[in-house]
């Protein structure tokens, strides 16, 4: 037999010329619940990445034991076609459909901001929502907003040497929440803190739970900004609030999470390719939901 221990996957994504290759060592402890002989390796992907070609190889050792090709897309349509709601499997089909939607309306949204990457990436041929309920969904999210005061998420004294402050995310194989820190005076230089982890300019990878903090000194000049980043926050963490408190002259405190983002966007008015980001923030939103919802199916045993 083989020696699992010994075994680790290699996974090549996208067209040739533009692949992002990653590997994935075997782990014990991650073996399937129906046949716990079958053990699985994970295959991280961005937001626009759902249908592009996967090639994943099993070596053992330096030696190749199989390969295959496979997509997120065929996945999708593959369990489509089984009668999923007769297994028990509502909740799963609810979320990989929500999960495909996000990865289509991704794209309309970076390929219309962006059309030079478009033709690096596989279309994303199906999806399943048409439209979202943007009242709705603000009305869950408000109370993670940065701008409405009386959510009272932002607080910066008045010492406090910060010109503007803004937030990003960056959809990658999990979200990464972004804090941008404009500063007045370029000698000032800030830190943060969140629990008992402190983050100085130039830290990167520091971690807290299970997330990863940076922070680091981008551009210069006047368009000098600091940018203090969250890594590896999963779907049903979007909701999940961290509380920034730094230093940068004086002091200010951020509330903060991925729905402060997408309330953010909802919100808006006036901006480049609204109509794509709001259908793009929206589907993280139902992303988010059904992944809750899948699982809590899983933890009553529904």
């Amino acid at each position: 037999g083989l020696d699992q221990k010994n075994c680790r996957m290699k996974f090549t994504v996208g067209k040739e010329g533009h692949t992002t290759v990653s590997w994935d060592d075997f782990d014990p402890d991650h073996h399937s619940t129906v046949n716990p002989s079958n053990f699985g390796f994970t295959c991280f992907l961005n937001s626009i990445q759902m249908a592009d070609d996967i090639l994943a190889e099993l070596y053992c050792g330096d030696e190749r034991i199989s390969y295959k090709h496979y997509s997120l897309q065929e996945y999708v349509m593959y369990f489509d076609r089984t009668d999923s709601t007769q297994d028990g499997n509502l909740a799963a089909l609810r979320v990989i459909r929500a999960m495909i939607d996000f990865g289509y309306y991704a794209q309309q949204y970076f390929f219309n901001a962006k059309p030079d990457i478009a033709d690096n990436y596989t279309p994303v041929e199906r999806h399943y929502a048409t439209q979202y309920d943007y009242t709705t969904i603000r009305r869950m999210t408000e109370s993670h907003s940065l701008t409405n005061a009386d959510a009272g998420n932002l607080t910066v004294s008045d010492t406090a040497d910060i010109r503007t402050l803004s937030i990003s995310i960056a959809l990658e194989s999990a979200t990464a929440l972004l804090i941008n820190l404009y500063v007045n005076d370029p000698e000032t230089v800030p830190t943060i803190k969140i629990g008992k982890v402190t983050v100085n300019v130039g830290d990167t990878g520091v971690a807290y739970s299970r997330w990863k903090l940076s922070l680091t000194e981008v551009g210069s000049g006047s368009s000098k900004y600091y940018q203090f980043r969250i890594e590896g926050i999963s779907p049903h963490n979007l909701d999940k609030m961290f509380t920034v408190k730094g230093k940068a002259g004086g002091s200010f405190t951020i509330r903060i999470s991925a729905f402060s983002y997408i309330d953010y966007i909802l919100s808006q008015s006036s901006m480049a390719h609204l109509d794509e980001a709001k259908m793009m923030v929206a589907a993280m939103y139902a992303f988010h939901e059904a992944e809750v919802a899948y699982r809590s199916s899983i933890n009553s045993g529904n």
